[in-house]
């Protein structure tokens, strides 16, 4: 046993290993389009519903037509999308499960 033998990995051990799974290709990113649907509810839950209700006059003007005030608006209308990014998260859930 030599000193280059001493703290190199073996067989199977190590960032070795870990590589050979990452070369395989089944991580969680490269599903596909259901990554793309999930982002995509994300940037609409988080982004366009809140910043709509501030920067967009015409969406504040049809809140009012609803009746909502602002404050109430602000609660809602995000709440929407973020049911839609609950029901997608089931999905994914039962999606990633498998058959069996």
């Amino acid at each position: 046993m030599s000193d280059d033998d001493i703290g190199s990995p073996g067989v199977g051990d190590g960032p070795a290993a870990s590589k050979s799974e990452a070369s395989t290709g089944d991580t969680d990113w490269t599903r596909g389009w259901q990554v793309w649907v999930v982002l995509g509810a994300l940037f609409l839950a988080f982004l366009v519903a809140p910043w709509g209700l501030i920067l967009f006059r015409p969406v504040q003007n049809s809140i009012r037509i609803v009746g909502f005030s602002f404050r109430d608006a602000y609660l809602i209308v995000p709440l929407l999308p973020a049911i839609g990014l609950g029901a997608l998260g089931v999905w994914t859930a039962l999606r990633s499960r498998g058959p069996g």
